[in-house]
């Protein structure tokens, strides 16, 4: 995971978050990229 900062403009890049489920089934979340100002 990436945070940025540029010209008052922050970042986070996208990035997966993987987990496995109480019967052992594999689950993966993708977040995009995120950008805001200050």
């Amino acid at each position: 995971m990436w945070f940025t900062k540029d010209h008052g403009s922050w970042g986070i890049d996208s990035f997966n978050v993987e987990f496995e489920d109480g019967g052992g089934n594999l689950w993966t979340v993708t977040l995009g990229d995120s950008r805001w100002d200050e």
